[in-house]
């Protein structure tokens, strides 16, 4: 995540007094490894001021933290996470409206030039007043607006929200599914007849076989998985302990030097 200033850890005493952060343009930075320290970040009610040449302390946080972005991916949403509130705007009035032919570089000028008042309808940025009275009348909206009724324990579902969920689902768990419904023929012609007309697997893959197909189907998804063959074969029997992955299981059918040796099994 892009967070400065307001959200740095250090030399940070001129966010002190801040009440609303807007994370402008967030992106997946290096495959939501920051995701949890976001969390935090979001729901911890104490933060540490650092003023520079001076000793840290410890205040009240009363941040709330608005974030805008043009990537679904941005945020990693777990199923019943409530600290997100997932709501996709309108893009009538974009760039890409125009990049489109939905609008005309006329059309969207004039837009904005009414909202700040210009009727004349030419093109400019804001001034450093007309933003500070934006925000001035921004605050007091929502100062004013009645939340006697809110639930902060319920979840507000939203469509982009059901789209964030299945973005970031368990690779694992996606690659399971897809095996299962048989729709990996094309990243691997040997399994066109994965299953007999019982319904049983009919053909047994080797542990490597596994891991190249499952990086196979990874890439051809454009799904980010950071993990080591290792650590997928160390999550995959953790998981099917837990009563997960239950469609792939391991055979044993060999020792060799006390090793055990064995293939895996869809479990259909």
């Amino acid at each position: 995540f892009c967070m400065r200033r307001s959200t740095s850890l250090y030399f940070n005493a001129d966010s002190a007094s801040t009440l609303f952060v807007c994370l402008d343009e967030v992106y997946a930075f290096k495959g939501h490894k920051l995701n949890n320290q976001f969390k935090s970040l979001i729901t911890e009610s104490t933060r540490v001021i650092e003023p520079k040449g001076r000793d840290r302390y410890t205040i009240e946080d009363y941040r709330c933290f608005v974030a805008t972005t043009n990537n679904p991916d941005a945020f990693k949403i777990d199923p019943g996470d409530r600290r997100f509130y997932s709501i996709e705007v309108s893009d009538e009035w974009s760039t890409k409206a125009v990049l489109d032919g939905r609008k005309t570089h006329e059309e969207r000028d004039a837009y904005f030039s009414h909202l700040l008042g210009n009727r004349s309808g030419e093109a400019r940025m804001a001034t450093s007043d007309e933003t500070r009275e934006v925000a001035r009348h921004f605050y007091w909206y929502l100062m004013r607006r009645d939340i006697r009724a809110y639930n902060p324990r319920t979840i507000v579902a939203s469509e982009f929200r059901e789209d964030q969920l299945e973005i970031n689902r368990d690779p694992i768990e996606l690659f399971l599914e897809a095996w299962t419904s048989n729709e990996l023929t094309h990243l691997c012609p040997d399994l066109q007849d994965l299953t007999s007309a019982s319904g049983a697997a009919s053909s047994n893959m080797q542990g490597s076989s596994v891991w190249t197909l499952f990086g196979a189907f990874v890439k051809d998804s454009h799904i980010y998985y950071s993990g080591t063959r290792h650590a997928f074969f160390r999550t995959l029997a953790a998981g099917h302990r837990r009563g997960q992955y239950t469609a792939l299981k391991y055979v044993k059918y060999e020792k060799r030097r006390g090793a055990a040796k064995g293939h895996y099994q869809l479990v259909l």
